[in-house]
Formats: C-alpha cells, sequence, structure tokens
C-alpha cells in the first residue's frame, strides 16, 4: 500500500527509519507551507500584524482556519505517534471485524478512539418522487454536483462509481473494510444494481480516508473546480460503551467516571467543525448521530479503554434514560446530524409509522440544543462493498441513515442550480430539510430522539420548484447586524397554517468542554429570534425543548439554545402577518448570515404571464392571464394555480416533446407544499 501525504496511523505502526524519514519531512513540507503563506499575507500588505486575529475578511479567515487545522493535525499526529511508541498494539481495536476502533488522538495522557456508525429507503423518505421515473417529473440525479465521502478508503473500482469518483487522498482499499464503499454507495451507486442505486446516482464521487478530514474538507469545498457542497461523515469518537468484535467484550472508554462527560459535550473538535462549516457557506456537513443508545453492561466484566485487563466497576448504560447520549461530533451547530429509523414500505404514513431504531444516538446536547436535526431510514440498508467490483451487502446504523441524506441535499443543489445557476448556502438547505420533514415522535413539534422529523425529500424540492416561480417566493438568505430587526410581512387567507423556519451557521464557540459533566453554559454565539405577529398583534414564539425533561413535550416560548427555530400558527385569520427576525446581539458588533423559510401565505390577487416559458409554479390568489407566446418548459413540469381562475389567451401553444404541465383552481391557495 503506497503511504500517501494524508498519513493513515497504521502505516506508523512499525515506525522504521524510512517512516520515520517520511513523517518529519511531511511536518517540514506543512511548516514550510504555513511558514510561506503567513509571511506572503503579511509582506504583501494584505494584512497587517494587528489585523492578523480581528477583522479579516472570509478569505483570510478561511485560509487561517486551514492553516490552524494543519497545525493541530500536526500536533494530534505527534500526540498519537509518542503514544505508539510506548505502546505499538494500541494503534488499533477489533483490526479483525469490519468496523474496528482507531487511535484518532491523546488527550490528557487518555487515548481517545474513533469507530464507524453503521429500494424501500429511498420511498420511505420520499425521494423515488424527484428522481427520472417519480410522479414529480423533476429528473434529479446529481448530475453536475459533486459530493464528498470521508470513511473507511472506499474501492473506486467498483462498477457502481465507474467514471464518477475521484480518490482524493490516494487511500487503497482495505480487504474487509467495507463500511466506506457501502456508504459511498447509498450516497451516490449508479445502479447496475437497480435496488442498490444510490441517492444522488449521477453526482460526482470525492473520496478520503477520514485521518485529516477537516483540512481536507476546508480544500475540497473551495477547490477551484469541483467545489465540493456537501460531504458524509459516519464515523466519529466513541464514548461511554463500544462492543470489542476481536475479544468478545465490552471496552469502557469514560474512564472511572460513572457516566461519559462527553455525551453532549462541546469540545475543541466540536468547536473546529463548527468553524469549518461557517467559513464555508454553500457547504452543509451530514454526520451520522451515533449508535450508542442502549449500549453497554450495568455490571459485569469489561475493559477499560484500550487496555486488556478485565475491571468490573459499574458505569451506566449509555443513553440509559433513552436520552442523552450524542457524540461530541455531533453536539456542533452547524453539521446536519441524522438519527436512524426504520424502513417505511410504501412511505410515511403518520408519525407512529416513524420507528426509530434503539441505538440511535439521542439529544439534548448539554446547553439543551436539538440533536439529531431529523431521521432517515438506516435499517438493513443494501449498497456496493469492497469486496470485489460488483458486490453488495446489506448494513444497519446511523452510518447507513446518513448517506441517505447525504444524497439527498445534492438532489436538492442539483434543483436549485437548474432555475439559479448557483448553489444554495449550506444553512438553507439545512431550514429547507428542516422546514419540510414528516412529523414523527409522540407529540407535534421536534424533539431530542427525532429531532424535527423525518425527511421528506419530494415536499423539499417541490419547495423549491414553486419558489422559483411566480407568486411564492418562500426562501430566504439574508444577513442581519446587531441590535437590528428584519420583518417579512405576508397574506393569510384564513384557512391555511403559517410556519416559518431560520436557520443560521454561526462561529465556533470558545468555551469549550474538557471534561465537565453536564455544563450549564451555551455555546450559542449570535442568538437569533423568531417571532409571527398576527394581524391583531398575537405573537407566536418557536418550539423549545427543555434539556432536564427531555422526554417532555415541545413547548412555544423563546428560543435561548438553538441556531434553528421554527414557529408553527396552526390556525389562522384573514390579513397581514410579520414575520420577524430580530439580533439581540451579534458578536464583536458586526452581522449574521441567516437563512429563512416562510409557507402558508397567499400570493398576490392576479397573475398575468406575458410570453412566458412555463418552468415552476405560478400562484394567484383570485386568477392567472396566460397572454403572448407563452409555451411549456423543458426544465420542470410547471402548474398554474390561482383561486377563482386561469385564463389562456390566443398564442398559447403546448408542446407534447416537453414537460406537462397543469391547470388548477385551488379554493385555498396559499404558497405551500402540503
Amino acid at each position: 500500500m503506497a503511504i500517501s501525504p494524508t498519513i493513515e496511523i497504521l502505516h506508523f505502526l512499525n515506525m522504521d527509519n524510512q517512516n520515520l524519514q517520511l513523517l518529519n519531512t511531511i511536518r517540514l513540507q506543512r511548516l514550510v507551507r504555513r511558514f510561506f503563506a503567513v509571511f506572503s499575507l503579511l509582506t504583501t500588505g494584505i494584512i497587517s500584524m494587528a489585523q492578523w486575529s480581528a477583522d479579516m475578511d472570509s478569505a483570510q479567515r478561511l485560509e487561517k482556519l486551514k492553516l490552524d487545522l494543519q497545525s493541530y493535525e500536526e500536533g494530534r499526529l505527534q500526540r498519537v505517534q509518542a503514544y505508539l511508541m510506548l505502546q505499538p498494539q494500541a494503534a488499533e481495536i477489533g483490526s479483525n471485524t469490519p468496523t474496528p476502533y482507531w487511535l484518532y488522538d491523546v488527550t490528557n495522557g487518555q487515548p481517545v478512539y474513533f469507530g464507524y456508525r453503521n429500494v424501500v429507503s429511498q420511498q420511505t423518505v420520499s425521494a423515488h418522487m424527484v428522481k427520472p421515473g417519480g410522479i414529480r417529473r423533476f429528473g434529479l440525479t446529481g448530475a453536475g454536483i459533486t459530493v464528498g465521502v470521508w470513511d473507511d478508503p472506499v474501492r473506486t473500482s467498483h462498477r457502481e462509481f465507474a467514471g464518477r469518483i475521484i480518490n482524493g487522498d490516494g487511500a487503497d482499499y482495505i480487504a474487509g473494510r467495507n463500511h466506506g464503499t457501502h456508504v459511498a454507495g447509498t450516497v451516490a451507486a449508479a445502479g447496475v444494481r437497480a435496488d442498490a442505486q444510490g441517492f444522488a446516482h449521477g453526482a460526482t464521487l470525492r473520496t478520503y480516508n477520514s485521518t485529516n478530514d477537516l483540512s481536507e474538507v476546508t480544500s475540497a469545498a473551495t477547490a477551484a473546480s469541483g467545489v465540493m457542497l456537501s460531504s458524509n461523515h459516519s464515523y466519529g469518537p466513541d464514548h461511554g460503551w463500544g462492543f470489542d468484535g476481536t475479544a468478545g467484550a465490552w471496552r469502557w472508554w469514560g474512564g472511572n467516571s460513572f457516566r461519559a462527560w462527553e455525551h453532549g459535550a462541546y469540545t475543541e473538535y466540536s468547536r473546529q467543525i463548527d468553524d469549518v462549516c461557517f467559513n464555508l457557506p454553500n457547504y452543509l456537513m451530514v454526520r451520522a448521530a451515533g449508535n450508542e443508545r442502549g449500549q453497554g453492561i450495568a455490571s459485569g466484566g469489561h475493559f477499560h479503554g484500550g487496555g486488556s485487563t478485565t475491571e468490573t466497576d459499574t458505569h451506566q448504560v449509555d443513553g440509559a434514560t433513552g436520552y442523552e447520549c450524542i457524540p461530541v461530533d455531533i453536539a456542533c451547530k452547524n453539521v446536519l446530524a441524522v438519527g436512524n429509523v426504520q424502513d417505511i414500505p410504501g412511505g410515511y404514513n403518520g408519525p407512529a409509522s416513524v420507528v426509530l431504531v434503539g441505538s440511535s444516538s439521542t439529544g439534548p446536547t448539554d446547553d439543551g440544543r436539538i440533536k439529531p436535526d431529523l431521521v432517515a431510514n438506516g435499517a438493513g440498508l443494501l449498497s456496493s462493498v469492497g469486496t470485489h467490483d460488483s458486490a453488495y451487502a446489506s448494513a444497519s446504523g446511523t452510518s447507513m441513515a446518513a448517506p441517505s441524506v447525504t444524497g439527498s441535499v445534492v438532489l436538492l443543489q442539483q434543483m436549485w442550480y437548474r432555475y439559479f445557476a448557483t448553489p444554495l448556502r449550506g444553512a438553507t438547505v439545512k431550514a429547507l430539510l428542516v422546514h419540510t420533514t414528516d412529523e414523527a415522535g409522540p407529540n407535534p413539534g421536534p424533539d431530542y430522539q427525532h429531532g424535527w422529523g423525518l425527511l421528506n425529500v419530494d415536499r423539499a424540492a417541490r419547495l423549491i420548484h414553486q419558489h422559483a416561480g411566480i407568486g411564492c417566493p418562500m426562501i430566504y438568505q439574508g444577513t442581519i447586524s446587531s441590535s437590528n430587526t428584519l420583518n417579512y410581512t405576508v397574506y393569510s387567507n384564513g384557512t391555511t397554517p403559517l410556519k416559518a423556519t431560520l436557520v443560521w451557521h454561526e462561529p465556533g464557540a470558545t468555551n469549550v468542554n474538557s471534561g465537565t459533566l453536564d455544563p450549564t453554559a451555551s455555546y450559542v454565539i449570535n442568538n437569533l429570534d423568531l417571532q409571527i405577529i398576527s394581524p391583531l398583534g398575537g405573537v407566536t414564539r418557536p418550539w423549545v425543548l427543555n434539556r432536564n425533561s427531555p422526554a417532555a413535550a415541545a413547548t412555544r416560548g423563546i428560543n435561548n439554545q438553538d441556531n434553528v427555530e421554527q414557529v408553527l400558527v396552526p390556525t389562522t385569520m384573514v390579513g397581514n402577518y410579520t414575520v420577524r427576525v430580530t439580533a439581540p446581539a451579534i458578536a464583536g458588533g458586526g452581522t449574521q448570515p441567516f437563512s429563512l423559510i416562510i409557507t402558508g401565505f397567499q400570493p398576490a390577487a392576479s397573475l398575468t404571464l406575458n410570453n412566458a416559458t412555463l418552468n415552476a409554479v405560478f400562484s394567484a390568489g383570485q386568477t392567472i392571464t396566460v397572454t403572448g407566446n407563452s409555451t411549456n418548459g423543458t426544465l420542470s413540469p410547471a402548474a398554474l394555480q390561482a383561486g377563482i381562475s386561469v385564463d389562456l389567451k390566443p398564442g398559447f401553444s403546448a408542446v407534447a416533446s416537453r414537460h406537462p404541465f397543469d391547470a388548477r383552481i385551488l379554493t385555498a391557495n396559499g404558497c405551500h407544499v402540503e
């Protein structure tokens, strides 16, 4: 196996002179690159010493972030190698299993191990409806969009990836390690075997091993060509209990504590991930929420960490209450975290049809934020594996649920590109997915087990389709300054629920947790607020959950803990409503980008389309008139929906070879996608 610049721990198990020389050479190259990057910025006058830590533009912040990540990875690698010099057997645990634990870092003298998180699936989340052959006739495949997968090295020669895969770091497939190939197939397998087709089967894949993920993400998402808009990460640090398949025994990763402090904790790794996502505005990171709920044994023999001595001390089973077992990489603010539910053959059929898999990790975070963000199916998912170029197998876990969402993100970016030839913000995609979920859980609104609900790709794609027409602008990508207020006025006909979802990606918090169980600190920096004000002045506030009573139903109130907020007015009156976004205080007195989705309002009373190409949804509260040389289009099916009449004047033509269109009279004609 060739050693690539993205060093994998196993390459240095023996640490002979040749490997040591290579390691030192790589370190020197990175230090030289860092020096010249900083030197160039300082000597060319682009920045001054005083400006280095403040008032940098986005490009400078991104360059500094890259350098910081590289420096951190150098230090992490040094800590790992120093530990392995004394304990070379600690590099990997369970090495003869498909999903081993590998040594990622050493903090406070303690090893930190990472592990993997393992065509009904597309029916469950309604993705089949927007793909070729689906009833929406959108024909989405992900073509033209680049998506990343960080995982086990992928078998790039597999027939499902032919002509559409780039090995980003040169890492070779490792015999028996099929996790990465399975995940990549769920994201983007071509469908040579039809029942193993990926969600975005026309997308371009960039694959990497997970060793130097954050610096590689930063580079891939800013590449000169083939910019990556989303990536999948179905791995992460193990906390509390983990099962060692080789030894056939449980391992406790939580030191001497009764319960692992890391569950729900916001750590330095959490902060790094948030900073990466914040500095890449058009990028969305999708992470598997973990499979830690219900893991472990209340008593009996087990190992501590990477040790081999049998211990009998007592530790709580992870998520023993059904809650509070989210790993630190999921406790981030700016990722999209995905929980795991059972397949729903035939598709969603009410909240009771969404059944959470018992192992799927649940929130809250220490500061009460909602995680996971949403759920998708990852139970018994068929996909490609790396045994040979035409091999397939089924696997289960949040590892399998996350790539279903990643592939869906690609489809939505393709849908947006179709109309606007530019990418959506990552926060906007997240807002779309949250806004359009199917209700899940025992109570209305979000909860700490299912997040905001079950992914519904069809509803999200239709929202883009309708927004791209005329009459229903529902997607807003704005920026707000400190102590400012922005108002959006919409008219309700009194028959349709009104809903607004606000999402913002913000800088990582610096008050990270390094060992405290359940601290009371907050990690949201720029606390925006969302509310809807009725024609009579009544205020409806966002959903909010109570971290101290995680099983309790969501209530409505001021939400000071989440950077995702949603307000629902289920019963409306006729008149103008105000959707209000306020920024009490932005860190440093600056600005904060945000994404806002609004549905359920009434379009303008009348609409005239002259010499128009009908590619989207065109809406009017009363009448639509089509004049001139108008025709149906080639991008997407069109709909003309009005409350009273649709009038097609002479000159309109419908061409059989183009997309179909329809005209509808909707007495409750609101801007919504139910």
